[in-house]
């Protein structure tokens, strides 16, 4: 079983993926709260600021969480199951750190990332942003 398949079908993750209408390509993203990946896909289609912002974000601090862009679909899925294959599978999950980690740090970036146009350099001073230590 895939991570994708598993964080899915036994976690009851949600997934989502558009086309960046800014050039960047196809987005990826899974998560435990399908509200917060709503969020996250209004803020990359929202202002160019605040798009580049969340953008730098998810490719320099928050490199760590599922997320992903690539130029199709199809390179997006393999680059975000590439990605949690990273992740310990008994750290992919709702209660585990890795888990835990990734629903603060999108519960954050919902909460102050439309709008903010510093989201990246916020990440060194908010622990919620930053990636977990799991083995």
């Amino acid at each position: 079983m895939t991570p994708i398949d598993l964080l899915i079908t036994k976690h009851g993750y949600a997934l989502q993926c558009w086309y960046d209408r800014y050039g960047r390509g196809v987005w990826a993203l899974i998560g435990p709260v399908s509200a917060h990946l709503d969020v996250i896909r209004d803020t990359t289609e929202g202002g160019d600021a605040e798009s580049v912002s969340i953008g730098e974000y998810f490719g320099d601090a928050g490199a760590w969480l599922p997320v992903v862009t690539a130029s199709t679909w199809t390179a997006a899925i393999q680059a975000l199951d590439q990605k949690l294959s990273g992740v310990p599978e008994d750290q992919l999950g709702r209660d585990t750190e890795w888990g835990d980690a990734v629903f603060r740090a999108f519960e954050r970036v919902v909460e102050i990332g439309p709008g903010n146009l510093g989201l990246n350099d916020d990440a060194r001073d908010d622990e919620a942003l930053r990636a977990p230590q799991v083995a």
